[in-house]
């Protein structure tokens, strides 16, 4: 999910280097990172929500955009194919390795055991 926004973060920077509001528009889209929401199945609903959002002039940004990310919103949700990381909150920094399955980081077990290893480290430090 970070490097969503990272992403997102990085096209508004580049707009925000242009004063025309259309040229940050422009700026913003070709970014390459936004590049494979652009160009994938809901890529003209994101191009109109990111570019209403980018136009807002809305005391709480965005605000006028509701029926723009609504629609962004609905078409993920009918491709959720194409969306399965973004609406499990996955990404590549995740605790799977590459066949799907949970790395013992990624586990319960997994951050028990990490838990015991903090708890003994406190113990021997404490006796010391």
């Amino acid at each position: 999910m970070e490097k969503r926004q990272d992403a997102m973060a990085e096209a508004m920077k580049k707009a925000e280097e242009e004063e025309d509001v259309e040229k940050q528009v422009q700026a913003a889209l070709d970014c390459p990172c936004v590049a494979d929401l652009k160009e994938g199945v809901c890529g003209p609903n994101f191009i109109e929500a990111f570019s209403c959002f980018i136009r807002s002039t809305e005391e709480e940004k965005g605000s006028d955009c509701l029926p723009a990310f609504q629609g962004l919103q609905m078409c993920m949700f009918n491709n959720a194919d194409h969306f399965s990381d973004f609406f499990t909150g996955g990404d590549d920094d995740d605790d799977t390795d590459e066949d799907g399955e949970d790395t013992e980081e990624g586990t319960q077990e997994g951050k028990d055991e990490e838990q015991k290893g903090q708890s003994s480290k406190k113990k021997a430090s404490n006796s010391n």
